[in-house]
């Protein structure tokens, strides 16, 4: 739980300085600030997925033949893909505003961020279908 809440926060403040980079509030954002959210919000989502683990060990049998726990892993399986795509995507942000780009580079950020904001979403509700 302390993890799921690391990671919120992490993706709180990187959603918070986005929407302002993209409302054209933030020219540009700061890509330390950037890089230790991403590292917050990668470190929580690896500590979730470990704790997950330790509780899926015993309900395996169960989990194994449910639709939906395959559609959480599914998801959480985006969530890490996500992740390497922000890392290559996140410098954008720390060199130029969001109305300098091209459609073709705003395209990958935004669905990127709203992949990630999906897959999180998701992974949570399937969660508390399941249990």
């Amino acid at each position: 739980v302390g993890a799921l809440g690391v990671a919120a926060l992490g993706m709180a403040y990187a959603d918070h300085e986005a929407l302002a980079w993209l409302r054209g509030k933030k020219d540009t954002l700061l890509h330390g600030h950037l890089l230790q959210a991403h590292h917050l919000v990668a470190y929580a989502l690896s500590a979730i997925i470990a704790s997950g683990l330790l509780l899926f060990w015993p309900m395996r049998d169960y989990l194994l033949g449910q639709p939906l726990f395959w559609v959480k892993m599914a998801l959480v399986a985006t969530l890490v893909a996500n992740s390497f795509a922000i890392e290559r995507l996140m410098h954008l942000p720390t060199r130029y505003a969001f109305s300098a780009l091209t459609p073709r580079q705003k395209l990958p950020l935004i669905v990127s961020g709203a992949l990630s904001v999906a897959c999180w979403a998701g992974a949570g509700l399937t969660a508390l279908v399941l249990f």
